[in-house]
């Protein structure tokens, strides 16, 4: 009868005795595997107990898994997409924390956000993936806002060097009118002090106000000159008229009456004499006195002030490079001989004064320096500009995991960072 017959693929010989066949060891093996009973939240067939079962189970799973070579391979849930509302909340926290809970500069309203949002998660979460998505529109809205406060608090910091920048430039072109007639008429030693230390700050604030091509700028000119030329000598006759206009102009920029009259005295007399102020008497009142813009009393074309070094070819190329960076490129500094790092943002830098602005990610000003200064730190390893993967956090870190996974199992070096 039918059950005399050997089973198909069955080892047992046509010859063996008649009667009730017991399965052999292959068919033990998969009626056993065929009773698991399904787990919990499993699907028909994940355990091989029907015909999809023995198709996507067992070996067939594992071949799946680990590909068909044999390497690590991700899970396919993990490779659908990235927008599940954990994962997204996941992403924010951690680049919440990454970005804005530095060690010196910590926003401790956010971090107080952030707690609220898992506290909300853990307490509310039953199966509903909306507990998720409103934790997350919780944290974005206050990021959101902190991005926004940030943008206003850098625009005035941009505002504020820009300014700068302007005073500076008009301040340098202004030492550079008064080094020029220094050199060309040598007026006396003392001249030239109150030249540098008072005129100047009445050619800035008039470049400033009335700009380089202004008739009052050419009026300025005019009375610098006209300063070189009755003061190189020691003969001659005051100039009252000049006296006037250079008294009026010390006091438009906030000098003192007796002050200002002490100082045209000296600029319109030859010599640059005078029989009633004392030459120690107003060294000390200027020393005394706030310069226009702040400063050290010196303007910017100092001919005294030491030329900076030739820098070397390597500075000279990061130079070159510091001049090109868009703003908003991110530096790492090096703080202190231990290593420690700082990271700051490159807001905004002048081609002008070579004054570069930094801020941190709150947008308060934190560093300035000269893009001089920046190239040559660059030059020894004491600066970095950062290049970072425009990905989400999380996202990088699961995809450094398969790398490291799929280069272990086929052999390679794993890297070693996102």
């Amino acid at each position: 009868g039918g059950n005399s017959l050997p089973r198909p693929g069955c080892a047992r010989k046509a010859a063996a005795p008649a009667g009730p066949l017991r399965p052999c060891r292959r068919h033990r093996r998969r009626a056993r595997r065929c009773r698991r009973p399904v787990r919990p939240g499993g699907r028909p067939g994940q355990h091989g107990g029907d015909a999809a079962g023995r198709r996507t189970g067992g070996a067939g799973t594992r071949r799946s898994q680990r590909g068909g070579d044999g390497r690590a391979r991700a899970p396919a849930a993990a490779e659908r997409g990235t927008g599940h509302p954990a994962r997204e909340l996941l992403n924010t926290v951690a680049e919440s924390c990454a970005v804005w809970l530095g060690e010196d500069d910590g926003d401790p309203v956010l971090l107080q956000k952030l707690g609220e949002a898992v506290d909300r998660v853990v307490a509310e979460y039953q199966g509903d993936e909306s507990v998720f998505a409103a934790a997350n529109r919780q944290v974005q809205s206050h990021l959101q806002a902190a991005v926004r406060k940030a943008e206003v608090t850098e625009r005035r910091q941009i505002e504020a060097a820009r300014g700068k920048e302007r005073l500076e430039a008009a301040k340098q072109l202004a030492g550079r009118t008064i080094g020029q007639l220094c050199s060309a008429a040598t007026p006396p030693r003392f001249v030239q002090t109150l030249l540098h230390e008072a005129w100047s700050d009445v050619l800035t604030l008039t470049l400033l106000r009335q700009g380089e091509d202004s008739e009052e700028w050419r009026q300025r000119q005019e009375a610098t000159r006209r300063i070189g030329e009755i003061t190189a000598s020691a003969e001659g006759a005051a100039d009252p008229a000049l006296g006037g206009q250079i008294e009026e102009s010390l006091l438009q920029v906030g000098y003192h009456e007796d002050e200002a009259g002490a100082i045209a005295r000296r600029l319109s007399t030859p010599g640059g004499e005078d029989e009633i102020t004392s030459r120690t008497e107003l060294a000390a009142r200027l020393k005394a006195r706030a310069r226009l813009g702040g400063g050290d009393g010196k303007d910017g074309a100092d001919p005294q002030a030491p030329p900076p070094s030739e820098r070397t070819p390597a500075e000279e190329g990061y130079y070159r490079q510091l001049r090109t960076l868009p703003f908003g490129t991110r530096f790492e500094f090096t703080t202190n001989q231990q290593g420690d790092t700082r990271r700051l943002r490159l807001s905004w830098y002048s081609l002008v004064t070579d004054n570069a602005l930094f801020v941190n990610q709150r947008g308060q000003k934190m560093a300035e320096h000269s893009l001089d200064a920046l190239a040559r730190l660059m030059a020894r390893d004491q600066l970095r500009i950062v290049t970072e993967d425009r990905g989400r956090l999380i996202d990088r870190a699961w995809q450094a995991t398969v790398r490291a996974l799929r280069s272990l199992a086929g052999g390679h070096t794993a890297p070693e960072s996102a």
